[in-house]
C-alpha cells in the first residue's frame, strides 16, 4: 500500500513539473515561429543567395538583381559549396544509383566516400525529399 501511494505521490509531481515547463516550452516554441516566419509561412528559404553575386561570373549580375553588398559575406559556403554538393547528390539518388564518385569536380572525386559531403548524415537526408 504504501508503494502506491508514494507512487501516486510521484505522478503527480511529475505532472505539476510537465504543467510548469509548458508557458517555457510554448514561449520557445513561438519565439522560433517568430523568428522563422518568413521561411515556415513565407515562402523564403535559409540560403545566402545574395552570396552568390560576390564571385564571378555573377558579379556582373549584382546590379540586376539589386545585390549591392551581401549581408553576411562569411557564410558563403552554404551556397557555393553545400547546395552543389547536395543537388548533386539528389539528382543521383533519384536517378537510381549511388553517388559514389562526383565526375563534376576535378577529373572526379570519390563522393559518398569523403565525410565533408555528408550524403548519409541523417538529417541532411531530408534534402533529398524534399522539394528545391
Amino acid at each position: 500500500m504504501g508503494d502506491q501511494v508514494a507512487l501516486l505521490r510521484q505522478r503527480a509531481a511529475l505532472g505539476r513539473l510537465a504543467r510548469s515547463d509548458l508557458p517555457v516550452a510554448l514561449f520557445l516554441l513561438l519565439a522560433a515561429i517568430g523568428f522563422l516566419w518568413e521561411v515556415l509561412f513565407g515562402g523564403k528559404v535559409l540560403l545566402p543567395a545574395e552570396n552568390l553575386f560576390i564571385v564571378p561570373p555573377f558579379q556582373d549580375l549584382a546590379a540586376k538583381a539589386g545585390v549591392s553588398i551581401p549581408h553576411n559575406a562569411l557564410i558563403s559556403d552554404a551556397v557555393l559549396q553545400n547546395l552543389g554538393w547536395k543537388s548533386f547528390a539528389r539528382d543521383t539518388f533519384l536517378s537510381g544509383s549511388i553517388p559514389l564518385w562526383n565526375p563534376h569536380l576535378f577529373s572526379g572525386v570519390p563522393f559518398l566516400a569523403a565525410g565533408q559531403y555528408a550524403v548519409l548524415y541523417p538529417p541532411g537526408m531530408l534534402f533529398y525529399l524534399l522539394p528545391l
